[in-house]
């Protein structure tokens, strides 16, 4: 027997739960569905897809948009096109639990720039993504028919948080050579960090990382941060980028090059650039 509970749908046999599928709230009306569990037992018996046909019509019927985390909902969405429309498309908020998709985005799109080992690049990754996420509301994700594939993580001159010490605490999985080229990661990240500081005033924001899969949607989520600065009264971003980007993206957002210089990492000269904004 299927029955619906509160954001779940789970499979009953002589009252005893033995499959599930869960979707709890992400955001004002769009649930994430995060979990396809079914027992050993009733593995190819295609419990799951009626799980996640119960699913899609209790979201349906309650007026919820769908985000998707869960690899079986991905793929048995993919072969439902017709219950697509319940599927999110747009900008939210962050929240801690699409941690790990920013993170693999962030591996996706740079780790092929700057040549180190996979155990480096997976410290690196995550660390840089910690970096520059501040517990704020200037911390976005896009998402396209109900995968996270855009992100934008901005914060004000004067925020902090705990990234070194999360840097520091998490070494030791690594080896001699991956440390020290991580420390010098390190001095590479808070150098452009500071030069970008050095510019800023006070009542400003500083767009730390944004990464895009979804065409558009970069210019999406830098109008959306812009859009919520004005509230707060603020009217200024800067930001920091390199020749490994696509620098002169910016400069058709109306951003304007503040200063450019030369920074090495691991024996490469990096060309970089600070560009400013004002709305």
């Amino acid at each position: 027997m299927f029955k619906i509970e509160e954001n779940k749908v789970v499979y009953y046999v002589e009252s005893k739960a033995l499959a599930y599928v869960s979707y709890p709230f992400v955001a004002n009306n769009m649930v994430n569905i995060d979990h396809t569990v079914v027992e050993p037992s009733l593995q190819g018996q295609g419990i799951a897809g009626k799980l996640l046909d119960e699913a899609y019509k209790d979201i349906k019927e309650k007026g919820y948009q769908a985000q998707l985390t869960c690899s079986y909902a991905i793929r048995w969405f993919e072969k439902h096109p017709e219950c697509h429309d319940v599927l999110a498309n747009g900008i939210r908020k962050y929240q801690k639990e699409d941690f790990y998709e920013l993170y693999n985005l962030t591996k996706n799109q740079w780790e092929n720039e700057v040549p180190m080992s996979s155990s480096l690049a997976n410290f690196i990754y995550d660390f840089l993504v910690r970096y520059y996420l501040y517990n704020n509301e200037y911390s976005y994700v896009g998402l396209e028919e109900g995968k996270l594939k855009a992100f934008l993580l901005a914060n004000l001159k004067g925020e902090e948080n705990n990234a070194e010490a999360y840097f520091n605490a998490n070494l030791n999985g690594l080896t001699e050579d991956d440390k020290k080229k991580a420390y010098e990661y390190l001095d590479y990240i808070n150098y452009n960090h500071r030069k970008v500081l050095s510019h800023m005033s006070q009542n400003s924001i500083y767009l730390g990382l944004i990464a895009s899969r979804i065409h558009g949607m970069g210019i999406k989520l830098i109008e959306k941060l812009k859009l919520d600065a004005l509230k707060n009264n603020v009217h200024e971003i800067y930001l920091w980028t390199d020749e490994t980007c696509n620098y002169e993206y910016y400069e058709k957002l109306s951003f304007n090059l503040i200063e450019e210089y030369i920074i090495t990492l691991y024996g490469n000269e990096i060309k970089t650039f600070i560009y400013k904004t004002i709305f």
